[in-house]
């Protein structure tokens, strides 16, 4: 993944602080290894010559429960490279799963 990552390229789940540059994800990345990992069910995607757009539903485990995650998410292309990854969700549905 990372190879196809740009050297300047930014990820932001948009509930929280944007990931600049290309170690910064690199470290994000492997923080979720060791963890299960998600189902991917997309529903929607559409695509141009520089973007990317999709609908989809991620399950996840948090914290030992469950979440279940609509996400809308958007991918910028620069020379073949992921140059933004933007994501839009709820970030109340980890609380709720934490209150439990």
């Amino acid at each position: 993944m990372l190879e196809l990552w740009a050297d300047d390229g930014v990820y932001h789940a948009v509930p929280l602080a944007p990931i600049d540059g290309k170690a910064a994800f690199a470290d994000f990345a492997r923080s979720f290894a060791g963890r299960p990992p998600p189902r991917i069910e997309i529903h929607h995607q559409v695509a141009s010559e520089h973007a990317v757009m999709n609908e989809r539903t991620d399950t996840l485990d948090f914290h030992g429960r469950e979440v279940v995650l609509p996400i809308c998410a958007v991918f910028e292309v620069r020379d073949g490279r992921v140059a933004a990854w933007r994501e839009y969700f709820d970030p109340a549905r980890f609380s709720r799963v934490s209150e439990r």
